[in-house]
């Protein structure tokens, strides 16, 4: 007689269930650093209907269809997680010279330098911050008219005769008053003297594009025909403490193990990833990092990160670990995959909720995967079946011949935008993720 548990062979799933209750009622923009969101109750349980997937929170012992975590409280801060796919950025920074000030013509970027301290959560070294954005040109002096010490663009003549007016000879004249020239409209003809009036020889405006200089004394032309010095020009902003990069044509895809490396963020920030492990793999890099927002309506997606330490990351996600294998006198299994994450219950930022697998099989491969609550999608990144389906692993081992770890990493990812609703409301969450292995050839539909 066939043995009971392989004549119910059918699919094989697991099941893990956590409760999550959301403690807040402050009102913050992700990017603050007192920001945390309560998650309690954390319950996990597996069941496997008959193909003998079994599940434990230890490796060695208490394997069963169920399993549940203890609940507890925790404190977790929003973050976000990023991946390298083609490597890390080694730049070289150069000190921009005194005196230097912006000019947007040149198309130059300039970065300033934020060095983290060794007591921060994020790693040491230092973030080189892009701040175009913040620095403004020379006032631009388009249509007036220059005077300078090499060339003068307006002549202002002062006349020194006793002549009178002739309105036929249709001259203008101005009468100088403090620093202004104003034009004469009531001079009668043969009568009023000229004597101390002014003429003025205007020549080539100021062209499209030129910008004060800081030296020279600019004119305009008003409504009235009156000819005034031209206030409140402004020099461009002074770049002289900052920093030119000039981004790298390749990145480095194997860590030294002495170099810092630095990633470049949506803003065009380079930001510090520390100094990773010699022959660390560049173009397969998880990292988790934190940002600033400049809005309480907007997350700021791009904006600057900051990336964590990892021995500080028990405070950016809720991680557990749990153990699969099949049972005694069982076969092997093929595809094991994360088949299916459900949320129960719904609050103001159930959206932001993310949650990270991290697998490794009996050979010491890994394997990932990642679930997105918003799109409510779970994307595998590493391993696809013949279907060009994702998976963990395209076999598990049978009669307890391989333990499959699953280290799952649970976390509010700061840059949804469901992270600065103005009024947070949080009620209990369950988020359920199945495990599943194929059905024997035998049995699919």
């Amino acid at each position: 007689m066939l043995n009971t548990k392989k004549k119910s062979l059918v699919i094989a799933t697991i099941m893990l269930l956590i409760s999550a209750i959301l403690l807040s009622t402050a009102s913050f923009a992700w990017f603050s650093m007192n920001t945390t969101v309560k998650a309690t109750g954390i319950e996990f349980e597996a069941y496997s209907d008959s193909l003998f997937l079994v599940i434990s929170q230890e490796n060695d012992k208490n394997y069963d269809v169920t399993t549940t975590f203890k609940s507890g409280e925790k404190s977790v801060r929003l973050s976000t997680m990023d991946r390298l796919t083609d490597g890390a950025y080694l730049i070289s920074p150069a000190d921009v010279a005194d005196g230097t000030r912006y000019k947007s013509d040149d198309d130059i970027n300039y970065f300033v330098k934020v060095t983290s301290a060794q007591s921060n959560d994020s790693y040491e070294g230092s973030n080189y911050l892009l701040i175009n954005d913040r620095l403004h040109d020379a006032s631009s002096v388009k249509g007036y008219y220059k005077v300078s010490d090499t060339n003068d663009e307006i002549v202002f003549n002062l006349i020194k005769t006793a002549d009178v007016y002739d309105a036929s000879a249709n001259k203008s004249y101005y009468k100088k008053v403090g620093n202004n020239y104003e034009l004469q409209t009531s001079l009668v003809d043969g009568v009023t003297e000229l004597y101390s009036y002014y003429e003025i020889e205007f020549k080539n405006p100021c062209a499209d594009g030129e910008r004060y200089d800081g030296k020279s004394v600019y004119y305009s032309v008003d409504n009235n025909g009156n000819v005034c010095v031209v206030g409140g020009l402004a020099l461009g902003s002074l770049v002289q403490d900052y920093f030119t990069i000039e981004t790298p044509q390749s990145k480095t895809t194997v860590a030294d193990g002495t170099s810092t490396y630095h990633v470049l963020n949506a803003r065009g920030d380079f930001v510090s990833i520390g100094v990773p492990e010699k022959d660390t793999d560049l173009t397969d890099y998880v990292y988790f990092a934190r940002s600033y927002s400049d809005s309480i309506t907007n997350s700021g997606a791009g904006n600057t990160l900051s990336v964590i330490k990892e021995d500080q990351l028990d405070e950016y996600y809720i991680h557990n670990t749990v153990y699969l294998k099949k049972e005694v006198d069982t076969n092997h299994g093929t595809n094991l995959r994360v088949s299916a994450v459900e949320v129960l219950g719904k609050d103001s930022v159930s959206d932001s909720i993310r949650i990270l697998f991290v697998a490794k099989n009996g050979k010491g491969e890994i394997a990932r995967a990642d679930y997105n609550n918003r799109t409510q999608t779970i994307t595998h990144w590493d391993n696809a079946n013949a279907n060009n389906e994702g998976i963990l692993f395209d076999t598990i081992l049978g009669n307890e011949q391989e333990i499959i770890t699953v280290d799952i990493y649970i976390y509010f990812d700061g840059t949804d935008n469901s992270t600065v609703t103005k009024d947070h409301y949080m009620t209990g969450q369950s988020v359920s993720v199945e495990f599943s292995i194929d059905k024997p050839e035998y049995i699919k539909n």
